[in-house]
């Protein structure tokens, strides 16, 4: 398991993998070998600072004023706003895939083998933004 809780106080990456192989003499000529993995991987998300949802896209652009020049009590009145909206950010993601192969080698004499692989692999991914009637009042949009 991973964890990573970045920079951002609102991003969180959560990642899970087992794997899994086996091999196996199934006969004197026929052998066998198989393997699957699993990996699932969650995400919370803060909005890009390239859109104007973004908490921090303001303070780039000194749209929120010359953050150097305010004081201690309108730089709280902004640290307060931008906490204010990463509370009601909600952006997640999940991505779940699965392996599996099987591979079967049969030998017919010292010079003639025949081997046969058949395996799957299946991935599936959701992407979600849910942007509430708070958080554009928020965002003063």
């Amino acid at each position: 398991m991973y964890k990573d809780d970045s920079f951002n106080d609102l991003n969180e990456q959560i990642k899970r993998s087992l794997t899994f192989g086996l091999s196996a003499k199934v006969t004197d000529k026929l052998k066998y070998q198989g393997s699957s993995s699993y990996t699932g991987f969650q995400s919370n998300l803060d909005f890009s600072a390239n859109t104007s949802f973004s908490r921090f896209s303001g303070f780039e652009g000194e749209a929120r004023g010359d953050l150097d020049a305010l004081s201690e009590a309108d730089w709280l009145v902004e640290r307060d706003r931008a906490r204010k909206i990463g509370g009601l950010v909600d952006i997640t993601g999940v991505t779940i895939r699965f392996t599996a192969s099987n591979n079967f080698k049969y030998e017919f004499n010292d010079s003639f083998q025949s081997n046969f692989t058949i395996g799957i692999d299946q991935k599936s991914s959701k992407q979600e933004e849910n942007d509430t009637n708070a958080l554009l009042v928020a965002l003063d949009s």
